[in-house]
């Protein structure tokens, strides 16, 4: 199984602003919304979206420890990894990792960056680090 994405024509402009390390999302021309996950159109007024880079900033609105793999053999050798919901300061909730092995750290509210980690020679992940 790959980890890597399989972009889409929705998802390509983020994968590929990812690729260059930048963080992109989705905003309404009209009422200046932003979105994720990437939609066609404006899911408040309609209104036509471009994508539009954002601070990858953000609080971590809750969070999960993993501490086994499941299904997905290729994460063995990452657990233990913490995963979260971070409310990014656009306002958009976004789930990645955070990079950290010190979990004592991470509560409900800190504050996080978007870093990105190489998957591949194609692709990078979006993921968190504290700050």
């Amino acid at each position: 199984m790959n980890e890597s994405p399989q972009p889409n024509s929705l998802t390509r402009p983020f994968w590929e602003a990812a690729r260059k390390q930048k963080f992109v999302m989705q905003r309404c021309k009209n009422c200046r919304r932003y979105h994720w996950l990437p939609v066609p159109r404006c899911q408040t007024c309609g209104g036509e979206l471009e994508w539009e880079e954002i601070s990858g900033m953000g609080s971590v609105y809750t969070y999960t420890i993993v501490n086994r793999v499941v299904r997905n053999k290729q994460f063995a050798d990452k657990v233990p990894y913490l995963v979260a919901m971070v409310e990014l300061d656009e306002g958009p909730r976004f789930i990645a990792p955070i990079q950290t092995k010190d979990f004592g750290k991470v509560k409900i509210g800190t504050r996080v960056q978007v870093t990105f980690e190489e998957a591949d020679s194609e692709t990078s992940l979006p993921r968190f680090k504290l700050v």
